[in-house]
């Protein structure tokens, strides 16, 4: 009989355990990997949907493998576009955005530090990530750019991962960005793959 009770208090012992464990709500029931371990690592963005709002023009873009279509009112463009984000144990990641325009090549390199935020409420921990992208780099042909901020003139990207998985990540987007000319805002919803 004891037996039997021990049984029945580790099990419910476990299940309650093991449902902690679970922070986004599409995360695997049950992973050996923690969640840091799951999230670094190089991720290639497979789909989703952006809204950026700036000195209130509004400019939905949806994503595939390997284009964008950006749609402002009326107009409708779509490039070529792949995204690949290099996230580091150490806490530092490198964001790499290629677009083809024509015969025009851009390549957009973000780099920076990331780091988990702790939410009160519902939101559990580890369940955000914050990006801070402290140096730019962009490259068009021969021309190559690099821009640096520090403190609070830097762009933020957060990250609530709704899914995170060994081979998949999705995560809804909320990014600001301020400076003398107003306040930026970017939303959405991103599925990135290993």
């Amino acid at each position: 009989m004891k037996k039997v009770l021990f049984t029945l208090a580790a099990v419910a012992i476990s299940a309650v355990v093991f449902d902690s464990c679970k922070k986004g709500e599409e995360d695997p029931f049950l992973s050996l990997r923690s969640r840091k371990a799951r999230l670094v690592g190089e991720w290639k963005l497979s789909a989703g949907t952006e809204t950026y709002v700036s000195g209130g023009a509004t400019t939905t873009t949806t994503y595939t493998e390997t284009q964008k279509t950006e749609t402002a009112g009326s107009n409708s463009v779509t490039t070529g576009y792949t995204s690949t984000i290099k996230i580091e144990k150490d806490g530092s990641f490198s964001w790499t955005e290629v677009e083809t325009v024509g015969s025009v090549v851009t390549t957009t390199t973000n780099e920076g530090t990331w780091n988990w935020v702790g939410r009160v409420g519902e939101a559990k921990n580890k369940e955000y990530v914050v990006f801070t992208v402290t140096k730019v780099t962009q490259a068009s042909g021969s021309t190559t750019s690099t821009n640096s901020c520090t403190g609070g003139d830097c762009f933020t990207v957060t990250w609530r991962l709704k899914t995170l998985k060994n081979k998949e990540l999705v995560a809804n987007i909320d990014g600001t960005s301020t400076d003398s000319g107003g306040t930026d805002t970017t939303t959405g919803t991103m599925t990135y793959a290993q």
